[in-house]
């Protein structure tokens, strides 16, 4: 559909006749014709004005036809036509930006807790228990509803995001109820560790700490949960541990620095990294003069559109602040499974805490 009412019009005609690149071959194109975007369909005064260009001196030929009948026609006259592999789509829409960042992450946190749940209810079926058929279907549907193209990119009007915010919660909690479910009830010994990618992963986990029975209090977080050392196979269960295994190299922290064995890394004053050292490539990750983990903020003037179709300019732009300055010094934090340096940046009136 059109987004104008203004459909037939001899702006738009002319405009049509001027794009077709296809001249030398064809002679027919289709304009799809309507009020809005949002199916309101045509009107009587785009079909008046269909019947009268249908033979009017000067103007393109218009005829009202199903899309089947085009498209036998258009293949009839250019049966060797070049042929489009892949999506039919408006470029513009590539990447979509948006303007509700809060949404996008809660489409985005959607889509992998839907995966979550068919994959674990799928494993628990397999043991007997019952599939939630009903309760994924309701919920992937109401994800899908919400990735109508004004929700996504932030164009619609604010008690549309502000729903949405809602509903991606709600979501997000039904799906980890199902999840939860599908685990169990949490019998037998130790704690249990899902992986629901697709590679087997070896690193430090964060516990709730009424799980971790019998760990050190120096392995406990800022949020109240434990860290312990998981291995897990790709799609399966492993454990939890509150020490490193044999071959696994303790982190060695030093005043602006980190090694684990593998990656030595050393930031500088700001929190900026001045190099990452690969150990096992012996080489240097960062690019000569250059820093890593730099926080900068640009102003985005978009080119054309809305937040649905526009381009930036944000990635050729000057930085409006180049650099972040620490308001006090890194704190290194040394732990048996996990260490980290904790400090606070500022940029005029913004703080920003990190780790």
């Amino acid at each position: 559909m059109t987004r104008t009412t203004r459909c037939f019009s001899g702006e738009e005609l002319s405009r049509a006749v001027s794009q077709y690149a296809e001249k030398g071959f064809g002679s027919t194109s289709l304009i799809p014709f309507g009020h809005g975007d949002g199916g309101g369909g045509p009107t009587r005064d785009h079909v008046e004005r269909a019947r009268r260009l249908a033979n009017l001196e000067g103007a393109p030929r218009v005829t009202i036809e199903k899309p089947s009948a085009f498209f036998a026609r258009a293949e009839a006259e250019y049966p060797d036509a070049p042929v489009w592999s892949g999506e039919l789509y408006l470029e513009f829409h590539r990447g979509t930006y948006t303007s509700q960042h809060l949404t996008k992450a809660g489409n985005r946190r959607s889509e992998h807790l839907l995966r979550e749940a068919e994959l674990w209810a799928t494993t628990a079926a397999l043991q007997g228990k019952d599939y939630p058929y009903e309760k994924l279907e309701e919920l992937w549907k109401t994800v899908l509803l919400h990735q109508f193209h004004d929700i996504l990119p932030g164009s619609s009007i604010a008690w549309v995001h502000r729903e949405a915010r809602e509903t991606y919660a709600r979501v997000a909690g039904e799906l980890e109820t199902l999840i939860a479910g599908a685990f169990g009830d949490g019998e037998g010994d130790g704690i249990r560790v899902f992986n629901a990618g697709p590679q087997a992963r070896s690193e430090v986990v964060a516990v709730p700490v009424e799980l971790a029975h019998g760990v050190e209090a120096d392995q406990k977080l800022a949020d109240g949960r434990v860290a312990m050392w998981s291995q897990t196979p790709a799609l399966g269960t492993g454990t939890a541990e509150p020490s490193l295994p044999g071959g696994v190299t303790p982190v060695s922290v030093t005043d602006r620095g980190l090694d684990n064995g593998l990656v030595r890394v050393r930031l500088d004053d700001n929190g900026n990294l001045q190099s990452v050292f690969d150990l096992e490539k012996g080489r240097e990750a960062l690019a000569p003069g250059t820093v890593g983990n730099l926080l900068q903020l640009h102003p985005d003037h978009p080119t054309s559109g809305t937040p649905g179709t526009s381009t930036s300019s944000t990635s050729t732009s000057t930085p409006i602040c180049p650099m972040w300055t620490a308001s006090r010094s890194w704190t290194p934090a040394r732990f048996p499974v996990r260490s980290v340096f904790a400090g606070r940046l500022a940029s005029r009136r913004s703080r920003r805490c990190c780790d």
